[in-house]
């Protein structure tokens, strides 16, 4: 008998440290996941930020996100990249990427278009950064701007590039544009004069 008993003794530390051994296997796998996944959403805006906004800008031409990861990741480890395409023959050229040391893990990001340049505002604890790109060499003086953003939620992975802003020029004054997911697909543009598209993507500073 009192070897039975240190046997289901023996037993019992075995199951422990594999029940143990497998939480915390499962623990970092899972954190490791997570830690590294930012949700990106549109941000709401108070009525008088609104107002705020419709003094400066056209907010058909503009969109505010706010974003934050899920777990903690140094800020000092990551940063925000704005990148600008314009489409030509079919395929996205790539124009300008605006990068950023983020201070903090969350933020606000805007976008907007006003007809001459692209303009980006990143907004993370202390530090408050706006950049512009020049559209002059590229848009045309005849045709209609059409701009869609990105709506709703996504939770983005570190490293991941996902399409936020689509501009387009057509001719065609009852053309609605194109969606972002359009980003993917950029034969879909074969019917407007230029197409321009921003990007985001955090990644892990160097």
């Amino acid at each position: 008998m009192k070897r039975r008993r240190n046997n289901i003794f023996v037993l019992g530390i075995v199951e422990i440290t594999l029940v143990l051994t497998s939480i915390l296997i499962f623990s970092f796998i899972y954190n490791g996941d997570v830690e590294q996944s930012i949700y990106f959403k549109e941000a709401k805006l108070s009525e008088q930020e609104e107002n705020m906004v419709a003094l400066v800008a056209d907010q058909s031409f503009l969109a505010i996100y706010d974003f934050n990861v899920e777990h903690n990741v140094p800020s000092a480890q990551m940063e925000l990249k704005v990148n600008v395409y314009s489409l030509d023959s079919d395929n996205w050229e790539h124009l300008s990427t605006v990068s950023r040391v983020l201070d903090s893990i969350s933020g606000r990001v805007m976008f907007e278009f006003d007809g001459n340049c692209i303009y980006s505002s990143i907004q993370s604890d202390g530090l408050v950064s706006r950049s512009a790109f020049s559209l002059d060499d590229y848009v045309v003086d005849d045709g209609i701007f059409i701009t869609n953003f990105f709506e709703g939620s996504y939770d983005m992975e570190m490293g991941e590039e996902v399409a936020v802003a689509l501009q387009v020029i057509s001719v065609d004054e009852y053309s609605t544009g194109s969606s972002v997911d359009s980003f993917y697909e950029p034969d879909a543009f074969s019917e407007f004069e230029y197409a321009y598209a921003i990007t985001v993507q955090f990644d892990r500073s160097n």
